[in-house]
């Protein structure tokens, strides 16, 4: 499995429009992304599917990394 080095991309806007994308890429025809919003909460969701959701920078990375990649 390829890791991911995250990088902050431009500024992306969510569902309710508080969280900034800090890494994205196409898996399988969805989007992976990796947000933060201005209280430090991380959400990681691939398409509509959220994979991990809370403040634990290295949980987050780790759900973004151990997504299933081709």
């Amino acid at each position: 499995m390829k890791k991911l080095t995250i990088y902050q991309s431009e500024v992306a806007k969510w569902k309710d429009s508080q969280y900034q994308d800090y890494a994205s890429e196409t898996i399988y025809g969805k989007r992976l992304r990796l947000r933060i919003n201005m209280e430090g909460n991380y959400i990681v969701s691939h398409g509509e599917e959220v994979l991990y959701c809370g403040y634990s920078t290295v949980s987050a990375v780790r759900a973004f990394n151990l997504c299933e990649k081709p």
